[in-house]
């Protein structure tokens, strides 16, 4: 075998291991990717020992630390640029609505606020930094919810006591996916009502959530599309900006 294709073998391995939602087995691998056990099994122990996976026995394979910490520092670089790039849109949702306008990503089951821009009122949302919701309460939250993954949609809804709730969920996030943008009112802060839409990365992968956050009282539904219309436009600029980076 080629040195290029042990390397294309080694980073398909990675790749499936990735998209699993459970542990693999050498046996899974192999007929997954269409490569002999015996091969398998020899990548495996070369990335086992370079930490970029983990094994459990022949059955449990998953990614392993080195891995997942790359990863992590990736995602944490781009955070911080998303704060940066997303500035000046969140500026123009502000004006345009005149309400604070949100920036959250996920952590785990629950939503992070990672910016904010607070309204000019007196009388307004404060938005505290890195406070964390739960993934299915708040408009911010469920923007990014309704867009993740069947497996997270389903941890999510285990944290929930009742069918009713379960089925209540379902039918937001399905109802977020078809309008592409999520509202709530009273939920966490009361007389308050926040309006979200989703922030996807450059290959169309949920990232972030944009949001305003105000009084009912002035953030009635009248204001409801333009608020909408700004919030979708902004988004899509992000997401285009996170793409050149």
């Amino acid at each position: 075998m080629s040195q290029s294709q042990t390397v294309h073998n080694a980073l398909d391995i990675l790749e499936e291991l990735g998209k699993a939602e459970e542990y693999l087995s050498v046996e899974d691998l192999s007929q997954q990717l269409g490569i002999p056990v015996s091969t398998v099994y020899r990548l495996l122990q070369t990335l086992e020992a370079k930490g970029f996976i983990e094994r459990y026995g022949r059955k449990k394979i998953g990614l392993g630390y080195n891995f997942l910490s790359l990863a992590r520092n990736f995602y944490d670089r781009i955070d911080k640029e998303l704060s940066v790039i997303a500035q000046p849109y969140m500026e123009d949702v502000k004006k345009i609505s005149e309400e604070t306008c949100i920036l959250s990503i996920r952590s785990n089951l629950c939503s992070q606020c990672v910016k904010s821009v607070s309204s000019d009122y007196i009388i307004r949302f404060v938005a505290k930094h890195n406070r964390l919701l739960k993934l299915n309460v708040g408009a911010s939250s469920r923007a990014i919810l309704a867009f993740e993954s069947e497996k997270l949609i389903k941890l999510v809804k285990e944290t929930l006591e009742t069918d009713e709730e379960r089925k209540s969920l379902d039918e937001n996030l399905q109802m977020i996916c078809d309008v592409g943008y999520s509202v709530s009112c009273n939920e966490y802060d009361k007389s308050s009502v926040g309006i979200a839409v989703p922030v996807f990365d450059s290959h169309g992968r949920i990232y972030a959530s944009l949001a305003i956050v105000g009084p009912d009282s002035r953030v009635t539904k009248d204001k409801w599309k333009s608020i909408i219309d700004v919030l979708q436009s902004s988004s899509k600029s992000i997401s285009e900006k996170l793409g050149e980076l």
